[in-house]
């Protein structure tokens, strides 16, 4: 019989003792109690992200391990390393519109109109003993009646964005669309792999929907606490939540089994709508409505009808492309009279996952370098200490490494055989073969880098992104140069620049000013229609009109991935 074990667990500062037994994988009990490092590969050893210190308490060994690799024989102390901390990005701008949300308030006669409300209202009515009160309503027909007040209540609401990897949201005052704060959050589903994939194989495990469902309403719950605590506001008080994110993680916020989508034709259970907040678990007003932004196809979801609107691409000049660099990569072709998307496998290696020194873009994550002084200069978010690279730092980085030959078209890292004026470059290159590095830092005992395996990670995501395009542009019988505008979205927005992202060869070669970056489009679309019901009503209209394809079908996917791959 396998005995039981405990286990102290030191996470975020705190220390708590948990059960386990002898056997157990340390990874899936770090799951279970919600505590989990972050593991991109969904715990298959393959990115050593779920690192952790392990210490037994007989004879106080230290050891960093992967806890996926882990199985318990004996009692442990567990050090857990903090997510990054993610931030929205300080110069997202949030488009503004009219304010007409579904949700207001309106003072009441009760003689007059008491008797048509809910009986669970009309007691609370009586007992209120006043002759007006306020109650809370939502437009449609007929008007639904929430909750009744004696005095006039706050109505708020939170637009959020679920991301794969992140989670943002702003909080509105729907009564004058103001926007009251704004926060976000490395997602708590990370310990179960940093892409789509992994997360909806693990919801179809016995109790793996519903662990996932928890950590997702979880993580919205905190979003409106954090919101609500910068603005000095109650999340008793948010009345709807606006959410916007790829088709695998709606089902999974949802609670609803994404297995459909495991299978061909890959079709979605559920393609959006309204679901009460209490049945969830999302601590909001436990009548509060949660709507999931209506999604385009299997694997393009509400994320990109949120960016559509955001962008208003229904009315804009055509033809354009509208691309949201992510885990999940998707891409849009408007046409002159068609509208197209598909989805690329992109994986997380642009938002620093699978990359072995890569990270989200927090404080302290490398993201950007260039030659100075024959040296290389780095720079890193808010100049903090480095810690790691981030996206942005990746592009910046390979796109640097190809420009001065350190990289060659296949993706190969040169041995260091520089001489001459860039000789100097020889000492950043360590390792030979298939172990062959690149050093960015290597100071205070800390080292940072991109490997050959690491390289070939971002050929593999770029290639996915770019075979897409092209596969969509000659499905258009649409030429690159003939696009009027080329937008692109994702977790990194503006911070990814133009030429770097050319000369990696992840973007058509078009003139520079024909790409416009915009940021998290899927929060900006979210808070618009939060705030007005006509263009929540527009982005479903627009997301039916768009034909959904499945790159892979197609006769030059393997062919066109294959050149792609190149640099």
């Amino acid at each position: 019989m396998l005995r039981n074990l405990t286990l102290t667990i030191i996470f975020q500062g705190r220390k708590k003792n948990i059960s386990a037994r002898a056997a157990d994988n340390l990874l899936d009990v770090l799951r279970k109690f919600g505590m989990a490092p972050e593991s991109p590969c969904g715990g298959t050893g393959k990115c050593g992200k779920c690192r952790v210190v392990t210490v037994e308490p007989h004879n106080k060994k230290r050891e960093s391990v992967l806890a996926c690799r882990i199985f318990l024989n004996c009692d442990l102390i567990v050090e857990i390393p903090e997510f990054n901390k993610y931030t929205v990005n300080s110069g997202e701008i949030i488009p503004e519109c009219e304010n007409k949300p579904y949700f207001f308030t309106e003072e009441i006669i009760l003689d007059e109109n008491y008797p048509v409300l809910p009986d669970v209202l009309q007691k609370k009515c009586r007992a209120a003993d006043h002759k007006t009160v306020w109650v809370i309503k939502k437009h449609g027909c007929p008007e639904k009646t929430l909750d009744i007040f004696t005095s006039r209540p706050r109505c708020l609401g939170l637009a959020v964005d679920l991301g794969t990897t992140t989670l943002a949201a702003v909080l509105y005052d729907l009564e004058n669309g103001k926007q009251l704060s704004q926060s976000s959050m490395a997602s708590s589903q990370r310990a179960f792999g940093h892409n789509v994939i992994s997360r909806l194989q693990y919801s179809l495990q016995p109790n793996g929907l519903t662990e996932l469902q928890k950590l997702a309403a979880g993580d919205i719950t905190r979003l409106a606490e954090n919101c609500c605590a910068a603005a000095n506001e109650n999340t008793g008080d948010i009345y709807e939540t606006v959410v916007s994110g790829n088709t695998v993680m709606m089902h999974l916020a949802a609670g609803v089994s994404p297995e459909t989508l495991a299978v061909v034709p890959f079709s979605p259970a559920i393609m959006g709508g309204n679901f009460k907040a209490g049945h969830l678990g999302i601590k909001i007003h436990n009548e509060a409505e949660i709507y999931f932004t209506r999604a385009i196809g299997s694997f393009v979801g509400g994320d990109i009808t949120s960016g559509v609107l955001a962008l208003n691409l229904a009315d804009a000049p055509r033809p354009l492309l509208f691309i949201d660099i992510g885990t999940n990569g998707e891409i849009v072709l408007f046409g002159e009279e068609k509208i197209f998307a598909c989805s690329a496998a992109a994986g997380p290696a642009f938002e620093g996952g699978n990359i072995s020194c890569g990270m989200s873009a927090a404080g302290g994550a490398i993201s950007s370098v260039k030659l100075m002084d024959q040296a290389l200069r780095i720079t890193t978010i808010n100049n903090a200490q480095p810690a790691g690279i981030c996206g942005s730092g990746i592009f910046s980085l390979t796109a640097f490494m190809k420009e001065y030959n350190i990289l060659d078209e296949y993706g190969s890292i040169q041995e260091p055989c520089f001489s001459g004026k860039y000789k100097f470059l020889n000492r950043y290159i360590a390792g030979s073969g298939g172990s062959t590095e690149f050093i960015v830092y290597n100071q205070n005992e800390k080292k940072y880098s991109l490997t050959q395996k690491d390289l070939r990670e971002i050929q593999m995501a770029k290639s996915a992104i770019r075979s897409a395009i092209d596969i969509m542009l000659l499905s258009a019988e649409i030429r690159p140069d003939d696009l009027k505008c080329v937008y692109i979205a994702g977790a990194f927005g503006s911070a990814i620049p133009v030429a770097d992202a050319l000369s990696i060869g992840l973007l058509p070669k078009l003139p520079p000013g024909k790409f416009r970056f915009c940021g998290n489009t899927s929060l900006q679309g979210s808070c618009l229609m939060l705030a007005n019901m006509a263009l929540r009503e527009k982005a479903e209209q627009t997301a039916k009109k768009i034909q959904h394809k499945e790159i892979a079908s197609h006769p030059r996917f393997q062919e066109l991935f294959a050149d792609n791959m190149l640099f």
